[in-house]
């Protein structure tokens, strides 16, 4: 083994000792008693042009050493669990040491980024789990995943409310959002006012929040519809003549 280079049951072992509850992990169903079978798939996944692989058997902390798979800690996210911040983790581990790590994936959205036992890997990579491991998260950028969020928010839902208030704050509480249908953009011309890169520095407002790791939203939205509507009634507004006055200004 090289000097750069850490045996991944090394790292197991070192983490047990001063974290023995953090570590879980998966055995393969198809090898469940063959190690160096589950190894040898498992990096045929890892080498792979798509180096993931469905979750099987969970290991337990307490049986860590059984495992053909190592979770590594802060990089697990789904649709119910995990953060931007464990998502971001998760993507950056798997792109920076791409044949080092497998991507997992499971139900609900489910994925972390897993060590194969048997193998080696970077001293950095061991470095970077030992750091998630004491502290929970590394300091990486989480702003590609936002925006990625925020445009499935937009597109799935949030645009054609956004719109429909933007309406509604035209004709007033008691008219017809379709009167002003004409004058209003399109979703897809709003969505610049609305993006991650937008901010309202002076009021703080409407900006995007991500509370898990696969949902986003846009905060005070509704209020950022009403001024988008007062913007276009100053634009469409037409003076009226008043015989004798001229125009009302």
């Amino acid at each position: 083994m090289s000097d750069d280079m850490v045996k991944v049951e090394d790292l197991v072992r070192e983490i047990r000792e001063t974290h023995p509850d953090i570590l879980t992990g998966y055995r393969s169903g198809e090898h469940y008693h063959d190690a160096d079978a589950a190894r040898r798939e498992a990096v045929e996944w890892m080498t792979s042009d798509d180096p993931t692989a469905q979750m099987s058997w969970y290991v337990r902390p307490d049986d860590i050493e059984s495992a053909h798979l190592v979770e590594i800690p802060g990089t697990g996210w789904s649709g119910y669990s995990g953060s931007v911040y464990s998502r971001a983790a998760a993507r950056v581990l798997a792109e920076d040491y791409r044949g080092h790590v497998l991507t997992v994936e499971g139900w609900y959205e489910s994925e972390a980024v897993a060590l194969v036992v048997g193998t080696e890997i970077p001293e950095t990579l061991a470095d970077d789990v030992r750091h998630l491991v004491e502290y929970g998260y590394l300091d990486v950028e989480t702003h590609d995943i936002e925006a990625e969020l925020a445009q499935e928010a937009w597109d799935s839902w949030l645009g054609s409310d956004f719109r429909e208030a933007v309406k509604q704050a035209i004709v007033g509480p008691e008219g017809d959002g379709d009167d002003a249908d004409e004058i209003v953009p399109s979703r897809d011309d709003l969505w610049p006012l609305v993006t991650v890169e937008h901010r309202d520095v002076e009021s703080g407002k409407h900006t995007w929040e991500c509370e898990t790791a696969t949902d986003a939203t846009l905060t005070d939205w509704e209020r950022l519809a009403a001024t988008i509507a007062d913007d276009i009634m100053r634009e469409y507004l037409v003076p009226a003549e008043i015989p004798g006055q001229g125009a009302l200004v």
